[in-house]
């Protein structure tokens, strides 16, 4: 008698699958907790009537290094790099987490379907 054929890929695909839905799990959160900030800061902004959300530069400047601080509020050179990085510093913070959330879950749900 013959030992029935196992399948090596058979375990693959369960392993997948769970990581598909881990990645779009991440995906739906990061995207629910930026909507969510978007609706405190426009709660915050029908109440008070000064809209002041939370910007990248409020949270990823006071955490480089001094001389990339000093680049920011005074260029000496790469003047047009410095145009881009301020202008990406100063997008909502909840704009860029709910946008990088929507991308996860769009790429996870392309990968699933092929």
């Amino acid at each position: 008698m013959d030992a029935p054929h196992l399948d090596p890929s058979r375990g693959r695909q369960a392993v997948t699958g769970v990581f598909a839905r881990i990645v779009r799990l991440f995906g739906m959160v990061l995207f629910l907790t930026g909507i969510a900030m978007g609706c405190y800061a426009g709660l915050r902004w029908l109440q008070t009537g000064h809209g002041d959300p939370t910007l990248i530069e409020d949270v990823i400047v006071a955490n480089l290094p001094d001389p990339a601080q000093a680049w920011i509020v005074r260029p000496r050179s790469w003047l047009g790099l410095h145009r881009v990085v301020v202008w990406g510093l100063r997008i909502p913070l909840y704009a860029s987490v709910a946008f990088g959330g929507f991308l996860i879950l769009l790429a996870s749900t392309a990968s699933s379907r092929k």
